[in-house]
């Protein structure tokens, strides 16, 4: 390997998210241990599982003051950008819209956790569901991935197989070729729109054993003529700082993506 090369993990959350209570200075000593020489700092706003009542509040003027003081803190040994990791963004309204644009964020996932007036899938119990069921809700997650990659503000779009994981908790194999389609359809607004397709780490070591998305869709995203990635380890605790992250860019450098993890909002 070449020693000059360098890795980045785009993907990570602290203690201003509603899933972590991780330190954001224990996420900069974990990442400059591992060796990275940028991250992207991307807690969770959910907006609509906020106004249910199911997450705490995000405070963003809280988190970007914590994020700008790690910046400043450790500009000689990590490179840190003040992102976010909006869930369902594109149920947003004009005013919550108005908010994020105010903040000046760098890096912007665009995720979907739950379908439209839904819960996440997470609280989905697919031990009960039937094959026609989980074909026709992963058909109606891509249809909003697609809503999604619409969106002007979004720099990435995270974990597009997120149901997966808990397909996978119950004994379910997801079967790609069968979507094959849509992906295709949901990539080609991505390249239009110049969104990239982040490549999430976390299944490695959540027992998906593979990324979500698999590196094997990344033939079908290239034939749409995409170019541009993101890796990130969705890391909620320092412990979980770059996993499988320079494995990942390895290989994704193999299969000819030269836009990795790339900035192309204003820095500051």
């Amino acid at each position: 390997m070449n020693e000059t090369q360098q890795y980045s993990d785009f993907h990570l959350h602290t203690e201003y998210s509603f899933d972590s209570k991780e330190k954001l200075e224990n996420v900069c000593a974990f990442a400059i241990e591992k060796g990275l020489s940028a991250i992207a700092v991307t807690n969770h706003y959910d907006h609509d599982g906020i106004e249910e009542g199911l997450y705490e509040e995000y405070f963003f003027e809280r988190d970007a003051e914590n994020i700008l003081y790690a910046k400043e803190k450790y500009k000689d040994r990590l490179q840190i950008f003040m992102g976010l990791e909006i869930g369902q963004p594109h149920t947003m309204n004009d005013k919550k819209l108005s908010k994020i644009e105010g903040m000046e964020y760098e890096f912007i996932i665009g995720s979907l956790h739950n379908l439209k007036n839904c819960f996440d899938f997470y609280y989905l119990d697919y031990k009960r569901t039937t094959p026609l069921y989980d074909r026709a809700i992963y058909k109606k997650y891509l249809f909003e991935l697609m809503e999604i990659a619409d969106l002007g503000f979004i720099d990435t779009i995270g974990h597009i197989t997120y149901p997966e994981r808990y397909m996978k908790e119950c004994g379910k194999e997801f079967v790609y070729s069968e979507f094959e389609d849509e992906f295709f359809v949901l990539f080609e607004k991505m390249v239009k729109n110049g969104i990239a397709l982040e490549i999430n780490t976390s299944g490695l070591r959540q027992g998906l054993c593979h990324t979500m998305p698999k590196t094997d869709i990344l033939t079908l995203y290239r034939k749409a003529g995409g170019e541009k990635v993101t890796v990130g380890s969705d890391a909620h605790c320092a412990l979980q700082v770059g996993e499988g992250v320079k494995e990942t860019f390895e290989k994704i450098r193999e299969l000819g993506f030269l836009h990795i993890n790339e900035i192309r909002r204003k820095t500051k």
